[in-house]
């Protein structure tokens, strides 16, 4: 047979085949129904010997037509591993790794009631991009409308080699921080590219209106600073990437240092362009869920004593990132998980599980032992930080073993008024306490949601 023609043909002709070899293949018993000694040869109808006769050529000629099949490798293993291996040592046994979150999962519009959660600017027109596809081809959008930079944003947009030729170009990424006193400057340097600048029309102006609701584009001209960074992206294709990925864990360093530090609010808005030396051309927003650590750190601002500490933690932040550890990696992650989110108790049992990535502890009394050994047992959970009030009477020791009951109870869909009936560790979670005189009253499991934050807050800066 030649099957050299069309597949069609080659169809036809297979076919065709195998009836011709039905139709003549003879008498011959297959090998299966053949007589055995002291067996009786089995008997069947003339259109069963058919069927089992068609059967048999078929499989000739199916083993004819693979011997012309090109010889394929070995098969690869069909067993994946579900997450991704962590670099250490080769060999056998011991504990089993946990679950990694390393990168920040995509979050709707916490105001816009969208979804998706970036827009790639294009012709004057705001193109959606679903998290699945991540795929635009528009071009972005200039201002060239808007007033020169300040002093602090001058810089040449191409860095040029000899000759001319584009070497890269500037890219900037930003978001706005309220509640920061870092005095009258208008840059105020972090070092690695990052920077606090005031709000000015390069940063935010008339032609982002189209970027945001009206309650967002009245809050990004009302924060306190930027945290800007700028950095350069190689022209090269092969270099490019790296110089966006190191970004992107610089910028994300540079903004959990100040959460560590002392948690703040964020506008949730996170701007990326291209800095165009008098104006900045905005490629993507990505929209976030506004940071919030609660009533006590609204009442106490990061003045400009809490910022040597803050530049000193950006170098450590990324260490983490850029280093192996899960569960360092967690605790990051669920600190700022925690102050996106929109429920205070939800947000206290993702702050009370970041302080576990790093205990693992067996038990209730585990965990009061390991927190208070790294904190101290009388260590104020509440922190003053700038010694504006007079800090609240919760120590280490007091709360640790309540904020696991939290943690616990949350975890497991419990009714909380059951946990005052618990017969090792009792706590009533939902009794009356005072935050602060001027504050309204509040139940005793959201005082202990906030006190976990800034306990994950103190436990990170003594472990990194």
């Amino acid at each position: 047979m030649n099957f050299s023609s069309t597949p069609w043909n080659n169809a036809q002709k297979v076919r065709l085949s195998c009836l011709r070899l039905c139709n003549h293949a003879g008498a011959r018993a297959s090998d299966g129904l053949g007589t055995k000694a002291g067996n009786a040869k089995p008997r069947y109808s003339s259109s069963e010997n058919f069927y089992f006769k068609a059967i048999r050529s078929a499989a000739l000629l199916v083993a004819a037509l693979l011997r012309f099949q090109c010889s394929l490798g070995r098969e690869a293993c069909r067993k994946a591993q579900i997450h991704a291996p962590q670099p250490g040592h080769d060999g056998f046994g011991g504990a089993s790794r946990r679950l990694e979150m390393v990168q920040f999962p995509a979050l709707p519009n916490r105001r816009g009631g969208n979804c998706r959660d970036r827009v790639v600017l294009g012709g004057g027109k705001t193109n959606w991009v679903d998290n699945a596809s991540k795929k635009n081809t528009s071009l972005a959008r200039t201002h060239p409308s808007r007033k020169n930079m300040n002093a602090a944003r001058v810089g040449h947009p191409l860095c040029l080699q000899n000759g001319g030729v584009p070497m890269s170009t500037a890219k900037l990424i930003y978001t706005g921080i309220r509640y920061l006193s870092v005095g009258d400057e208008e840059e105020v340097p972090l070092g690695d590219g990052l920077s606090l600048l005031k709000p000015n029309e390069s940063l935010i102006s008339d032609d982002d209106r189209s970027l945001m609701n009206q309650l967002q584009f009245e809050d990004a001209g009302k924060v306190s600073r930027y945290l800007v960074l700028r950095y350069d992206v190689p022209m090269l294709p092969s270099e490019r990437m790296d110089a966006i990925e190191k970004a992107e864990v610089t910028f994300r360093s540079g903004l959990s240092a100040f959460q560590i530090i002392k948690p703040v609010e964020t506008l949730g808005l996170i701007f990326r362009g291209e800095d165009l030396h008098r104006s900045i051309n905005v490629e993507q927003v990505e929209y976030r869920h506004p940071t919030d650590a609660g009533e006590w750190a609204r009442l106490k601002r990061l003045d400009i004593k809490l910022l040597p500490q803050v530049i000193a933690m950006i170098p450590r932040v990324r260490a983490v990132l850029e280093g192996t550890s899960a569960e360092l990696k967690n605790a990051v992650t669920l600190l700022q998980l925690g102050l996106e989110n929109y429920h205070p108790l939800v947000a206290g049992m993702l702050w009370v599980m970041g302080m576990e990535a790093i205990f693992d502890s067996a038990n209730r009394n585990d965990f009061r032992n390991k927190l208070c050994a790294c904190l101290g047992p009388n260590t104020l959970a509440f922190p003053d930080w700038n010694d504006l009030t007079g800090p609240l009477p919760y120590v280490v020791k007091d709360i640790a073993v309540d904020l696991y009951m939290l943690q616990n109870k949350l975890a497991h869909g419990v009714d909380l008024r059951k946990a005052a009936t618990d017969r090792t560790s009792p706590v009533d979670l939902l009794k009356t306490v005072k935050i602060h005189p001027d504050l309204e009253d509040t139940t005793y499991a959201l005082l202990l949601s906030q006190a976990a934050c800034f306990l994950l807050c103190q436990v990170i800066q003594k472990t990194i």
